[in-house]
């Protein structure tokens, strides 16, 4: 098989891919380990806090804390031994995993760009309609299942710099303030909607 027709292959996904796929998404600052992860498996939500000086946060809303690369680990087998798909909305968790564990030449193999397969189905069967943009939000809308409100426009990391500089400060979560232990809720619902959005883009592609 040559690059162009993997690429081409790569670009599309199946029902039973969708179904049965693993979707994760990362939240983090740039050129950093990743903080925290989301993790969809069919109806099997759950959430794993990757930094440490989290941890308090992490207790308060019933999460573990583990490494990075124990994270990946637990993706990469199980992607493996249940012949999963790994989906994420971009390069970026592929390139992370890559970079920080030594699980990344397994979750590449069991890879699936949603950026790369959403918009290849749009150019296929949507070109002649209108989108705001390539990102998951915009094809959210465009699906008639946009990002709600309440998440407002602050970005991800603004809200993950703020409870962990404030943890710092403080040391409990219980002596954030309201304002810090909200960005947190509102983080971990963010970073589930992420992906639940991808897995509902992905199996509207997959059945179309």
């Amino acid at each position: 098989m040559t690059e162009k027709e993997k690429r081409k292959w790569n670009a599309r996904v199946y029902p039973s891919q969708a179904k049965r796929g693993i979707y994760v998404d990362l939240e983090g600052f740039k050129d950093k380990v990743p903080s925290l992860i989301g993790i969809l498996v069919e109806n099997d939500f759950e959430q794993i806090v990757l930094d440490p000086d989290l941890e308090q946060a992490a207790i308060a809303k019933n999460l573990q804390v583990k490494s990075f690369a124990c994270a990946m680990q637990y993706i990469a087998e199980l992607a493996k031994t249940e012949k999963r798909k790994v989906f994420a909305y971009s390069q970026h968790e592929l390139n992370l995993a890559l970079e920080y564990t030594s699980s990344g030449p397994t979750i590449k193999r069991k890879y699936k760009d949603g950026h790369k397969i959403a918009k290849r189905w749009f150019n296929s069967e949507h070109y002649d309609e209108h989108i705001d943009n390539w990102g998951l939000k915009g094809f959210m809308k465009f699906l008639r299942q946009p990002l709600p409100e309440r998440f407002g426009h602050q970005k991800a990391t603004y809200r993950l710099g703020y409870v962990r500089d404030m943890l710092a400060k403080r040391g409990t979560y219980n002596d954030l303030t309201p304002t810090a232990q909200n960005h947190w809720t509102d983080l971990l619902d963010y970073n589930e909607w992420d992906c639940l959005a991808l897995q509902t883009l992905m199996t509207r592609v997959g059945n179309n």
